[in-house]
């Protein structure tokens, strides 16, 4: 009990202190453009495309964070369930944005990442980061919330898996073959009645096996210019073949 009380101070610190350090950061910038011209239209959707939206999404990232660590200290679960249903109800209900942000998409950034279009209906719930015309684009804080979450979505998937006291298991074979695997499973429509994604079993995968890095791209195209494409596939039905043979006697 006594480390688990330290370990949550460590946290708790570390994401108040970011948090603080964050918002410290936004009130300068917002200070800053408050009063800057940009050269062009192309700056302008550059800094709050990649800029001050990803500076807002750390900023929500935190915050939940924060709260999540503080829930979990007195035992609570709801918070994290809470959380993920959140996450889910706000991807769907900004579907169109989360695929443009997913797919990086530019062709709306006209609209959605310049000042004096703000988006009022955005004003009651987000009061907090949305100050006025001169430092808010239309859809800046959307896609704030969309990184956020994507972010908060492992985050979840790790909490549950901690929770599930998984064994720690470790991918031995090559990265390739565990690439080639989980587009096998989401091409047969094997998890979640073919629901699951890529990004999310990718996700599913990664913390399952503790992984840093998964270049699913890269891998896919070395799948792609192979003379066989299911190599690891066909490793993986010889060798249950071969097993349930040596099991009945069988050559």
């Amino acid at each position: 009990m006594e480390q688990n009380s330290l370990v949550f101070q460590d946290k708790h610190k570390e994401y108040t202190n970011a948090l603080g350090y964050c918002l410290s950061t936004l009130n300068e910038v917002n200070d800053v453009i408050r009063v800057h011209q940009f050269t062009n239209i192309e700056e302008e959707i550059y800094f709050f495309k990649y800029t001050k939206t990803v500076l807002e999404a750390k900023i929500i990232y935190f915050q939940k964070l924060h709260l999540l660590e503080s829930n979990k200290i007195i035992g609570s679960s709801e918070f994290l369930d809470a959380l993920n249903q959140e996450i889910k109800v706000f991807q769907r209900e900004n579907k169109e944005l989360c695929l443009y942000h997913k797919l990086d998409k530019s062709h709306y950034d006209g609209n959605y990442f310049v000042r004096y279009q703000l988006d009022h209906s955005i004003l009651i719930s987000e009061i907090n980061l949305v100050r006025d015309t001169r430092t808010d684009s239309f859809k800046g804080h959307l896609f704030a919330k969309i990184i956020a979450f994507e972010m908060l979505d492992i985050e979840i998937n790790q909490k549950h898996s901690e929770n599930l006291a998984l064994p720690k298991l470790t991918w031995t074979s090559k990265k390739v073959h565990l690439i080639e695997l989980i587009y096998a499973l989401q091409s047969t429509k094997s998890i979640n009645d073919g629901n699951a994604t890529l990004s999310q079993l990718k996700s599913a995968f990664m913390i399952l096996f503790d992984l840093d890095k998964l270049d699913m791209y890269n891998g896919y195209q070395d799948i792609k210019g192979r003379d066989q494409y299911d190599v690891f596939s066909e490793m993986l039905s010889n060798s249950i073949n071969k097993r349930v043979d040596d099991d009945y006697g069988l050559k």
